[in-house]
């Protein structure tokens, strides 16, 4: 799992963590579904949302896709980041 904190929020009373499954190519970290309460619900879904990347019909970057890495990061930030799918 891989952490990301915005804006100093580890230090802010309204700060919260969000999980995130993201697709990881070199340096670039691409959150792809969330966000989900817990790190469990995250991993729970990251088939899924490889499978939805990898999907030529529903990806236009399906090749470059299958290689990406593909895990879930925790982010500490005060209000959540949108992602690519959202919640599936």
């Amino acid at each position: 799992m891989s952490d990301m904190t915005l804006d100093n929020a580890e230090w802010h009373p309204a700060a919260r963590e969000f999980f995130y499954v993201t697709a990881i190519d070199g340096p670039q970290i691409y959150p792809l579904a969330g966000p989900y309460a817990s790190r469990e619900e995250a991993e729970a879904k990251v088939n899924a949302v490889r499978t939805i990347a990898m999907d030529p019909e529903r990806n236009a970057s399906a090749g470059r896709a299958a290689f990406m890495a593909y895990g879930v990061t925790r982010l500490t930030a005060r209000l959540p980041r949108k992602s690519a799918l959202g919640k599936i």
